[in-house]
């Protein structure tokens, strides 16, 4: 985290960005509770009407992803996460406030989630048997390689995961500061204005690749239903 000018929104004994993130926790379910009154078959205002543009994109991708039947259970787990990492993320343009997501524990506690929920999920429409089973593929003279290996990649998606996020967001914050120490009238809203798209944007690709992580979990499941109804297997991997 980068330790800067007035910090708003200071705790003290709690480390600054987690008192911001509790911050933005309360202020989103304080609008959602509003919103929840307002809420009508044909949205009126730009808010909610872009609210439900991104909750509709969101939900056509997990469907073409993970089919219906799942994303009717897993929605709202996906969107509350997008939602949350992009106000996060765009909290840090908020002056004095401290940019969650550039600290890397608080990436860590997202990418955990995301690794406890896909495998809960595997195990769930799998169950435990023949989830581990998809950790001992191939030959069984390969298993004793092979499990190391699928055990390191999963464990190497929480990095992944974690580090994408956390070092774009701190990166984005860098290119402010240095532009704010280069120039400090004008030139700042370049970097607010990259940081304001990245924000989106790696929002997005954190709910992807989450989403890809819960749908490769559980393919298996839909392969063999598949094939006890003489229906062609699409490969998620």
């Amino acid at each position: 985290m980068l330790e800067h000018g007035l910090v708003l929104f200071h705790i003290p004994g709690i480390p600054d960005f987690i008192s911001n993130t509790w911050i933005v926790m309360l202020i989103l379910i304080f609008i959602a509770s509003k919103l929840s009154k307002k809420l009508d078959l044909f949205p009126k205002g730009k808010f909610l009407l872009s609210l439900e543009l991104m909750a509709k994109f969101i939900k056509d991708l997990m469907e073409q992803t993970i089919g219906k039947e799942k994303t009717k259970k897993l929605f709202p787990f996906f969107f509350a996460l997008f939602i949350f990492i992009l106000a996060l993320n765009l909290w840090g343009l908020i002056p004095g406030a401290v940019q969650p997501t550039s600290n890397v524990n608080t990436t860590l506690a997202l990418a955990l989630c995301a690794f406890v929920l896909y495998h809960a999920l595997g195990i769930k429409y799998q169950g435990i048997v023949n989830y581990i089973k998809h950790f001992l593929s191939g030959p069984k003279w390969l298993v004793p390689l092979m499990l190391p290996v699928e055990i390191v990649s999963h464990l190497a998606r929480i990095i992944s995961l974690s580090f994408r996020l956390f070092g774009n967001m701190f990166g984005d914050e860098m290119l402010v500061l240095v532009l704010m120490m280069i120039l400090p009238i004008g030139l700042p809203l370049l970097g607010i204005g990259i940081v304001f798209g990245n924000s989106f944007l790696q929002a997005f690709i954190f709910f992807i690749l989450s989403l890809i992580y819960v749908a490769l979990a559980v393919h298996h499941e839909d392969h063999d239903k598949k094939k006890e109804n003489n229906l062609p297997n699409i490969d998620l991997a």
